[in-house]
Parts: C-alpha cells; structure tokens; sequence
C-alpha cells in the first residue's frame, strides 16, 4: 500500500508538470490512473485511507459518505441498544483516523476540527441512546446485554469527561457485575474519573474523597490486587495521604495492595521514614541514648519500602 501511494503520488506530481491542452490524452490518461490507483487504495482499511482520500481530492474527486447526524428514534431495548452502538463504534473509528490527521506534517486544522466535533457529537448521542435503553430495558432482556451497555455508558461519560457520572454508574458496577472483567475494569474507569476530580479539587475537598478512594482501593485489590487497577488505586490514594501530610495513613494504606501496592509513593513513604529514622538515631548519639523499639520498626518499615 505504501508503495501504491508512493505510485499515485508521483502521478500527481507528473500531472501538474502536463500541459492539459497541448497534451490532453496524456494528462487524461495519467488523472486516470491515479484515480484508479487510489479507489483500489481505498478498498482496503486502515490509516492509508487518509492519505488516499487527500489525494483524491486534489482531483477534484470527494470520498466522504453523507454523515447521518439526526438522533435515531427507537422504542425497543434491543433496537436501541443497536444504534447506540453503532454512534459508539462510528466515534472510535473517527478517532483512530483522527491520530493519523493529528501526525500529519503540516496537519489539516479543519478537518481534525471537524472530525473532532463529529466525534464528540457521536459519544454524546450514544450517551442519550443508552440511557434510553436503560429506561427501556425489561425483565425478558438479556442481563449480559444490560451489563455491557452500563459498562459503555460508563466508558462514555469518562471520553466525555462527565467524571462525577463516570464514578457513580462504575461503582455500581463493580457489584452488579461483580465477577467479571467489566467489574475490574469499572474499577479502573472510576478511579481515573476520582483522579480527574481530585486534581480539580481544593485541598479542602480533597479530603472528602479519602474514604470513597479508600473503598475503591479495597473493593479492587479484593478482586485482584496484582491487577493495574488495584495497583494504580492504591498509589492514588498514598499519593493523597502524601499530599496532606498523613505518613501514618499512608502507611497503612500501602497495605491494602497486599504487597503489590504503593508503587512510587510507596517508595516516598520510605524515603520519609528513613529520613525520620536517621534523624531519631542522630538524637541518640548526641544524647547517648539507645534506640528504642519504635526507632527499630520505622527502620525496618522504612528498608521494606525502599
């Protein structure tokens, strides 16, 4: 493929040193096979679609399908659940093309622009559309099928950056889907929405959030504490302890990860109790005293740490 639009390219290129009038057939029959060339370029997917569709409109030729943007109306579960994920996949598509425009040197600020808008667009109709099933949704309907479209409503709200829906309809997955690997992953969607809301918060209402991220951690860690969501929820929550000043707790919450937690901060709790340890054992030869038992096990917690 790489080599096809390396061949339709320079056919471009040739065509704009032809003179369209004096060698007419020439200049027709080269228009003719770039355009050949790239259409065939474009059966096949992948990020080269971009590229082939560029050139294509340097020919004057337009590629882009009319874009039904309108809300489907639907008044059944599973219709309803369908279309919301066709808005779903169609947004994730468009952002996997979007990469490939945001690379390109220079980039096209209109349509990255555009693509972005229809994106967002997508996400939040697909937002509406699962609520609606949810509301639609009846005892006879698959639970599987009610599972997965809360778990994509949840994945929806975090790409839209409704964290606050994020955390809520997550944490209630982490038990209705208790078991599973939505559950887990859940887990993570929540706490990426409690960090997004922690960093947005005052120092004051951060300390609100202790016990919520607390639980978190522990619900994660009891389902898998070797998992990256476990691990992440706890150095998040050490981070917090850290950040105001609460050693001990920090301490203590190293522990929920089971010997897998804490991850840099863990290793901050350690360099803190070492340096509290160095500087109890300096008081001691000044004083000629002998280390006390306390002084032992913040050295010892402390090398466990570090």
């Amino acid at each position: 493929l790489d080599l096809q639009l390396a061949l339709a390219d320079a056919r471009l290129a040739w065509g704009k040193t032809i003179d369209a009038k004096k060698e007419e057939n020439k200049f027709r029959n080269n228009r003719k096979a770039a355009r050949e060339l790239l259409q065939t370029i474009l059966k096949k997917k992948g990020p080269h679609l971009v590229k082939a569709k560029k050139s294509l409109s340097e020919l004057g030729i337009e590629t882009e399908e009319k874009v039904d943007d309108k809300l489907p109306t639907t008044k059944a579960w599973a219709d309803t659940i369908k279309v919301a994920r066709d808005r779903l996949d169609r947004a994730e598509s468009a952002e996997s093309t979007l990469s490939v425009l945001q690379q390109q040197n220079p980039p096209v600020q209109a349509q990255i622009q555009t693509m972005e808008e229809n994106i967002l667009r997508d996400r939040k109709q697909a937002i509406e559309l699962y609520q609606r099933a949810l509301r639609l949704f009846r005892d006879s309907d698959s639970r599987d099928e009610l599972l997965d479209a809360k778990f994509l409503l949840a994945y929806l709200h975090l790409k839209t950056k409704q964290y606050w829906e994020t955390v809520a309809l997550s944490q209630e997955l982490l038990v209705s889907a208790k078991g599973t690997d939505k559950a887990q992953k859940s887990g993570g969607f929540a706490l990426m929405g409690l960090g997004k809301i922690l960093s947005e918060a005052t120092s004051e209402r951060q300390l609100g959030f202790f016990r919520p991220l607390e639980n978190l951690a522990t619900q994660l860690n009891d389902m898998d504490s070797a998992s990256d969501e476990a691990k992440n929820a706890v150095e998040l929550l050490v981070k917090l302890d850290l950040i105001h000043k609460r050693n001990d707790d920090a301490l203590k919450h190293i522990s929920i990860g089971k010997g897998n937690g804490g991850g840099s901060s863990a290793s901050l709790v350690g360099q803190i109790l070492w340096g509290e340890y160095q500087q109890a054992a300096l008081e001691h030869r000044k004083n000629e005293t002998e280390e006390t038992p306390e002084d032992k096990d913040k050295k010892q917690k402390a090398e466990n740490l570090l």
